[in-house]
């Protein structure tokens, strides 16, 4: 089974980057939005589950589907951030996480309906947290940051 990060691509363009533990599988939930004869699927990097969140958000800025493509339903979860800056100065909002719920966090937002009961429980979870860089938080959970908490 393939873990890693995706992107689709029309016309040479990306328009989508994703992240699966299992992306042929995931591919096949996009056939209907982005059926195969009009649009091309790519392994972009092989990484471990542990990172796949942190390497998504920078594919999405490298290849610019956050603001000139469609992943849409991202731009919900990082305009959460807006106006947020991690204790270490890290203001951009791909770098950021809401520690220590981001998993339950976007999972909430990104798998439901956007005026769904569910993006309201990520809404209270977000009130919880503290927002963390990537690094920060990977620090953090190995009890490396006497600053954050």
């Amino acid at each position: 089974m393939a873990t890693g990060i995706y992107v689709i691509k029309k016309n040479d363009e990306p328009v989508y980057v994703g992240m699966s533990r299992g992306i042929f599988r995931r591919w096949d939930t996009h056939e209907k939005r982005w059926p195969a004869t009009e649009y091309d699927y790519e392994i972009l990097e092989h990484c471990e589950p542990e990172v796949l969140l942190s390497k998504e958000k920078v594919w999405i800025n490298k290849l610019d589907t956050y603001y000139n493509g469609e992943n849409l339903t991202g731009k919900f979860l990082l305009s959460t951030f807006r106006d947020e800056v991690c204790g270490c100065g890290e203001s951009e909002l791909v770098c950021l996480t809401w520690f220590p719920h981001h998993k339950k966090i976007r999972h909430l937002i990104l798998r439901h309906a956007v005026n769904s009961k569910e993006r309201q429980q990520a809404l209270k979870l977000i009130e919880e947290c503290k927002p963390l860089c990537s690094n920060c938080a990977a620090k953090h959970e190995f009890d490396q940051l006497g600053f954050v908490l």
